[in-house]
């Protein structure tokens, strides 16, 4: 049976130990309430209606106001939260209409959040400097995702089996610590000293006040380090032997809620108003955010200093030195950029065999690299949010530059190309990842493109079909555009397909592995589209300036950031407000990805929280 953690499982004792972790810490017996009333479940990646979770907590979906406000669903005719956009008359009516921008939000209450899978490994990396994926090796159960992400403090339940690896893994972790020469250098930082049962009363506290102080990512309290001092000597005097004792003081961290979890306590649990958090819960936020690890000491020391709380140029430094620090970006890219743009999907990739001679594992591997490399020089050269889609650089390898039709840079290894004056590609919807990744095994899928483009760029998206609409016609020898013609002759499928085929239709040159085409079936592809307000345009090019353009872009790469930052929903109206409040001054300002970065972590949904009242 797995157990739920919340406000109320947080273990106000830090009982040191296995025994106190497994029988102390087991939280509420149910999912938290979501919007609806009713318990929340783990949604899928992408569903439009997921439930509020929170890295500091589960977001309520707002207050009652008058139509328009953030809080209410808006004027008649808008459609409900997590619906999906609808045509209406002629005119799209999205989850961002009719609501009136605004720069207040709940912060959402505090709940225990626990590191995820990624933020495990990293953080046992920076702590004990092992180089083993703790996660993968201990067997660790897959993360559940909501929204895309794998940082829903709602969703990130502790199991009895999570339990019992992580107890492997605390053994095995310290067994390796243990076992590195005495002069090794990862092993004299955390051991400072070498304690004997003479000298443990005064080398353990030596030991254990820094490693205590980094892994529960604040000062650790003389009370909790005399309790594990004293365990851990009474085990050592009972082995008549020191190394017993200090083995069990490691572990018995590694075993801590407060290591394991994300534990914030500066807001009181009665207050019900948005308070900022203290510095060093600030540190942790922004050090996970930006780096899915515990936060350096340079972090740690600035907020020992009081200096992140404030939000001013000194937190805006530590902000920007983060996001220089190669390793802490390359983990960005992996845990927020490959759950977004399908960067960790590009491994399941597995075209039939009549694409044999265009697809290999070579080109499988390479998708993803491009898509990380790319990614990551948005944030190191200051790209415009835009450039996501318009950029004319992309990276490729010999293997990508045959499959772009693109001059080969020479080699195995990644370069930076040009692309302009090339009309067949620009930006992310033209690379191999998401054109691989968006198709069927054996063809192309223009509805899975355009509900891509709508849920994960625009953040729009339509309602579910209902039970029983009947499958797509077989493609026979016609194109997917006369089979999906075809389809929205009924009418309650025209109902989502005018809103979805578009934008996949206008990508129909390019095939399920990505290769530029200009027939199928022998057929000349036609690759113009038209949205339900009259809009024209053809081909991917066109598509991509036609995305740029659209305010939902900006509005939805917020909502992606902050949903993964915060580790909670912003999918109600009142939500989805404060997004555009706050994204509406970078729309004007053309930002950078750095600026959009910034502006999440100075946000008052990242500073502060709120407790949930008496």
């Amino acid at each position: 049976m797995r157990k739920e953690i919340g406000r109320n499982g947080l273990c106000k004792g830090l009982v040191m130990g296995m025994i106190a972790l497994s029988a102390g810490c087991t939280g509420v017996s149910s999912l938290p309430k979501g919007p609806s009333g009713s318990a929340s479940a783990p949604s899928g990646a992408g569903n439009p209606g997921g439930s509020s979770g929170g890295a500091s907590g589960v977001g309520t979906p707002g207050t009652p106001g008058t139509p328009g406000t953030p809080g209410t669903p808006g004027t008649p005719g808008a459609p409900t939260t997590g619906v999906g956009a609808v045509a209406v008359n002629g005119k799209v009516v999205g989850l961002w209409d009719n609501l009136t921008p605004s720069t207040t939000v709940d912060p959402g209450r505090v709940v225990l959040r626990r590191l995820n899978n990624a933020e495990y490994d990293n953080t046992v990396r920076d702590l004990l400097g092992t180089m083993t994926k703790a996660s993968e090796k201990y067997m660790f159960p897959s993360d559940e995702v909501n929204e895309l992400f794998d940082t829903n403090g709602q969703t990130l339940v502790f199991s009895d089996f999570l339990f019992a690896q992580v107890q492997a893994a605390a053994q095995g972790l310290v067994d390796e610590l243990m076992a590195r020469p005495a002069t090794d250098p990862v092993r004299t930082r955390v051991l400072s000293c070498v304690p004997s049962l003479t000298t443990m009363a005064t080398c353990l506290p030596a030991i254990l006040q820094p490693f205590m102080t980094n892994a529960f990512r604040r000062p650790a309290t003389t009370d909790e380090v005399a309790q594990v001092v004293a365990v851990a000597t009474k085990i050592a005097t009972g082995h008549m032997d020191p190394t017993p004792g200090l083995s069990a003081a490691l572990k018995a961290v590694l075993l801590s809620p407060y290591f394991l979890f994300r534990l914030e306590t500066s807001v009181p649990a009665a207050q019900t108003t948005p308070t900022k958090i203290n510095d060093y819960e600030l540190a942790t936020r922004l050090s996970y955010f930006l780096g899915s690890t515990m936060p350096d000491p340079q972090l740690m020391t600035a907020a020992a200093a009081g200096k992140l709380a404030p939000a001013g140029a000194d937190y805006n430094s530590q902000i920007d030195r983060l996001l220089a620090d190669k390793t802490r970006l390359q983990a960005f890219v992996d845990n927020f950029a490959g759950r977004w743009l399908s960067l960790r999907d590009s491994a399941l990739v597995a075209p039939d065999d009549s694409f044999a001679g265009t697809f290999d594992d070579n080109l499988r591997l390479s998708m993803a690299q491009e898509t990380g490399l790319f990614f990551s020089s948005l944030i190191t050269d200051k790209q415009p949010l835009a450039t996501l889609v318009t950029a004319d650089f992309t990276f490729v390898n010999d293997r990508l530059a045959k499959q772009y039709g693109i001059t080969s840079p020479g080699g195995a290894t990644f370069s930076k190309v040009s692309l302009t004056g090339n009309t067949q590609r620009m930006g992310y919807l033209t690379q191999e990842t998401f054109l691989a990744v968006t198709s069927l095994s054996n063809r192309t899928s223009p509805v899975k493109r355009g509900v891509w483009i709508l849920e994960n760029l625009l953040c729009d998206g339509t309602a579910a079909p209902p039970p029983g609409i009947p499958e797509l016609p077989a493609l026979g020898t016609g194109t997917a555009r006369q089979v999906l013609a075809t389809h929205r002759q009924q009418t309650f499928c025209a109902t989502c397909h005018n809103l979805i085929d578009p934008y996949g239709l206008s990508l129909e040159n390019y095939d399920a592995v990505g290769l530029y085409r200009t027939t199928d079936k022998g057929l000349a592809i036609d690759a113009s589209a038209t949205m339900v307000d009259g809009t024209t345009f053809s081909g991917p090019i066109e598509l991509s300036n036609l995305v740029a353009k659209d305010p939902r872009l900006t509005w939805c790469i917020a909502k992606q950031a902050m949903t993964f930052a915060v580790g909670r929903s912003f999918e109600n109206p009142a939500g989805r407000a404060y997004l555009m409040g706050m994204a509406n001054p970078l729309v004007k300002a053309n930002a950078t990805w750095p600026d959009l970065l910034r502006a999440v972590a100075n946000s008052d949904a990242f500073r502060t929280s709120r407790g949930e009242g008496p």
